[in-house]
């Protein structure tokens, strides 16, 4: 699957790494001078929308071994780990408090990773960064991200500063599927 992951991604209209980049520049203007962590890693594609932007630390982190090898090969990140996410009792102290950038696209998702993975956001950000993450509106309720979101902001660990909604999957013609894949509004969200 990693093989073909990004080809089938790019083929059937993923604009999600993109969307995380444009959004970095836009709340932290240059980014020649911050840190950022890509969560859910994968192929790499958030990691060369931040690095064609400028970043100049990138990390990045994923469970699959296969989606690293292809990270890895684009020389794009300073460093790959490979780590399950979602177990914020065990997160790295090395990864705690050291980030200016969190990205987080397409893992909040249907088989994905669960709430927890906001408390690594929390974890790994320093004071003042953002967290940029992607999901489909239906996951927001169906998974309990909303609650947690939202728990997270009552209790002051962050404060919601951009919500967009884009298309997904893009390039499929309307009212036909190609497997699981159909056209999807996709809303991302920035949290500082």
């Amino acid at each position: 699957m990693s093989a073909d992951y990004e080809k089938l991604m790019i083929t059937m209209g993923h604009p999600d790494p993109e969307q995380c980049g444009e959004l970095a520049v836009a709340l932290l203007g240059d980014l020649s001078d911050k840190s950022a962590l890509d969560m859910g890693c994968g192929t790499g594609m958030v990691g060369d929308s931040l690095k064609k932007r400028g970043v100049h630390e990138l990390i990045g982190i994923d469970a699959s071994k296969g989606m690293i090898e292809h990270a890895e090969a684009k020389g794009v990140y300073d460093q790959v780990i490979h780590m399950y996410l979602g177990k914020p009792a065990i997160y790295p102290p090395k990864l705690r408090d050291r980030f200016d950038l969190i990205t987080a696209a397409a893992i909040l998702a249907e088989g994905h990773l669960g709430v927890e993975l906001f408390d690594e956001m929390i974890h790994s950000l320093k004071r003042g960064g953002y967290a940029i993450f992607t999901t489909r509106e239906m996951y927001l309720d169906k998974y309990g991200y909303r609650q947690a979101i939202d728990d997270l902001v009552r209790r002051g660990f962050w404060k919601k500063v951009k919500e967009q909604t884009f298309k997904k999957y893009h390039n499929i013609e309307a009212g036909t599927k190609i497997g699981r894949y159909e056209t999807v509004d996709v809303m991302i969200y920035a949290y500082q």
